[in-house]
C-alpha cells in the first residue's frame, strides 16, 4: 500500500442492524434509519456537508470553529471504522477532538460520544454545538417532496431532552418519534441552548460550513414546535484544563410513541450508561457475524462496498461510455421483473469456476439487509453452448441454498447473456451501482487491486 494511503470520502459504512442502522461517511456524513423509515436526512453524493449529522466545537477566546469531521468545516481528520463502532480523530492547534459513534445492539439508541484534550499550557473554553436534520419518515417521499414532507413534522423540549414526531397524514401511515439529548461528563460553564429550527440555525445565505448559530455571541433560539425545516441542535460550554480531556455524548432514540422514546432515552443520561452502548455494540458484533455466516475479513469487504450501494461511490458503475447507451429508464428492466426500485448489484460470470464469487455477493445481499440497505443481485450467465445449461443449473442450486428471504429488501434474478436484447443489456449496465466480472476473480481480489491503483486504504479501528 502507497505511503500516503488514505481512506477514500466516498466510502460509506454501516453500524447497528435490521431495527436501527447508522451510515457514516468517512467525510462523517451520513444517515440514521429505524425499521425502514429515515430518520435523519441525507443526500449521497453531496461534497459540501449540506445535510446531514454534524458536531462543532468553538473556542470561546478566540473565536476558532471547527467540526469533529471533514464536513462540514472543512479539515482532515483520520477515521477507523469497525462492525461495532467508527471513530474520527482530528488535530486542530492545541487540541485533539474525537468522534466514536455506536448504535445499541436490540435497542433504536445511537451514541456519538465527543472527546476534547486541551495538551496546550493554559485552560480553555470550549463550546460543542451539534445539528441534525430530521426526516421521520419514507426517504423516498423526503426526496421528492422535501417541503411537504417537512410540514408533517412537530418539535417539543422536555427536561432537556429535545422531542420530534411525524403527525400522521393517514392512520396507516406508521408512528415514530425520536428523542434527542447531550449527555456531559463533569461540570458546565454555561447554560443549555437547544435549536429545532433550521433556517435560524443556519442563517440567510450562509450553509452549514460557516452557519449563523456558530458566530461569536450567537445563541441559539430555543424555538421549538411547528417549524418549517425541523432539525435538532443542542449546546454546551465546557473548560477544558491544560492537559486536561473532557468527554460529552449527543444520544439519539427511536420509538413508536412518546412514552417509549423517552423511556429510551432515558437509560443513556449518564457517562456510564453511554459507555455501556460502545461496550455491548462491540461485543454484539461479532456474534451478528457468526449468526449471518460470515466472517470478519467478510464483512470487511462487504463493508467497502456500500458506498456504491447508498450513493456516494460511483467507481464500481460501468463507465460513462456504457451508461450513456442506457435509455427508458427502470421500464426497461421490467420485462425481466426487475423493479429498479432498489440498488442494482450486476454480476457477470462464463464459467462454473466464478460460482464463488455468486456466493460471496449472495452473502453480502444478507449482509446488507440486516443493516437496512436492501439491493437486487442480478447474475448474468455468459456461457455458451452446453455449458450456458450446466452453469444455469449450478446456479439455480447455489441461489436455493441461500434463500431469496423478504424480497422487498432485495431479490436474486438469474438471467442468460443470450436472451438479454442490447437495450436490456445496456439499461442494466447503467442502472447497476455495481458491476462485477467473474474473470476478475474473487471479491477480495477485485477490491485489493482497485485501492492499489487508487492509492487508498481502509484501516482497522486502533485499540486505545
Amino acid at each position: 500500500m502507497p505511503a500516503d494511503a488514505r481512506t477514500p470520502d466516498t466510502c460509506a459504512h454501516l453500524l447497528g442492524d435490521c431495527g436501527y442502522t447508522v451510515v457514516m461517511t468517512a467525510s462523517g456524513s451520513g444517515c440514521s434509519r429505524w425499521k425502514g423509515l429515515a430518520v435523519t436526512r441525507w443526500r449521497p453524493g453531496d461534497r459540501d456537508g449540506g445535510q446531514g449529522s454534524y458536531v462543532y466545537l468553538r473556542d470561546v477566546t478566540d473565536g476558532t470553529v471547527w467540526s469533529v469531521t471533514a464536513l462540514p468545516s472543512g479539515g482532515t481528520p483520520r477515521c477507523w471504522f469497525d462492525e461495532g463502532l467508527a471513530r474520527f480523530a482530528r488535530r486542530d492547534g492545541a487540541f485533539t477532538t474525537t468522534l466514536e459513534v455506536a448504535v445499541d445492539p436490540g435497542h433504536a439508541v445511537e451514541v456519538r460520544g465527543i472527546g476534547v484534550r486541551n495538551d496546550g499550557p493554559v485552560a480553555r473554553e470550549i463550546e460543542l454545538t451539534s445539528y441534525v436534520e430530521l426526516v421521520l419518515g419514507s426517504a423516498q417521499a423526503d426526496r421528492s417532496h422535501p417541503a411537504y414532507s417537512k410540514m408533517f413534522v412537530q418539535t417539543a423540549c422536555e427536561d432537556g431532552v429535545l422531542l420530534a414526531w411525524r403527525r400522521k397524514k393517514d392512520p396507516s401511515e406508521p408512528d415514530i418519534w425520536t428523542a434527542y439529548a447531550l449527555v456531559v461528563d463533569g461540570t458546565e460553564t454555561g447554560g443549555r441552548e437547544c435549536e429545532t429550527d433550521r433556517a435560524r440555525f443556519i442563517g440567510r445565505d450562509r450553509s452549514l460550513a460557516a452557519p449563523l448559530a456558530m458566530q461569536a455571541g450567537q445563541r441559539l433560539s430555543d424555538t421549538v414546535g411547528t417549524v418549517l425545516d425541523p432539525i435538532f441542535s443542542l449546546r454546551a460550554r465546557l473548560a477544558v484544563g491544560a492537559g486536561e480531556t473532557r468527554r460529552v455524548a449527543f444520544v439519539t432514540a427511536v420509538a413508536a410513541s412518546r412514552e417509549e422514546v423517552l423511556a429510551l432515552i432515558r437509560r443513556c443520561l449518564t457517562p456510564v450508561a453511554c459507555g455501556g452502548v460502545y461496550a455491548r455494540a462491540r461485543e454484539a458484533a461479532p456474534l451478528a457475524l457468526k449468526a449471518l455466516g460470515i466472517d470478519a475479513a467478510a464483512a470487511r469487504r462487504f463493508q467497502q462496498l456500500a458506498g456504491a450501494l447508498v450513493g456516494s461511490d460511483d467507481s464500481w458503475r460501468t463507465d460513462a461510455a456504457v451508461r450513456a447507451k442506457g435509455e427508458g429508464g427502470a421500464p426497461v428492466l421490467w420485462a425481466k421483473g426487475i423493479s429498479g426500485d432498489l440498488p442494482i448489484v450486476l454480476l457477470r460470470i462464463d464459467a462454473s469456476s466464478q460460482i464463488g464469487l455468486v456466493e460471496e455477493m449472495l452473502l453480502a445481499q444478507h449482509f446488507w439487509r440486516a443493516r437496512q440497505l436492501p439491493a437486487d443481485l442480478v447474475v448474468v450467465n455468459a456461457a455458451r453452448g452446453e455449458g450456458a445449461a450446466a452453469l444455469d443449473a449450478a446456479l439455480q442450486g447455489v441461489t436455493a441454498q441461500a434463500g431469496q428471504g423478504d424480497k422487498s429488501q432485495g431479490s436474486v434474478f438469474l438471467l442468460r447473456d443470450s436472451d438479454l436484447d442490447a437495450r436490456l443489456r445496456d439499461g442494466l449496465s447503467a442502472a447497476a451501482c455495481i458491476v462485477l466480472d467473474g474473470r476478475d476473480g474473487d471479491l477480495a481480489r477485485q477490491l485489493a487491486r482497485r485501492s492499489m491503483a487508487a492509492g487508498i486504504s481502509f484501516p482497522e479501528l486502533p485499540v486505545l
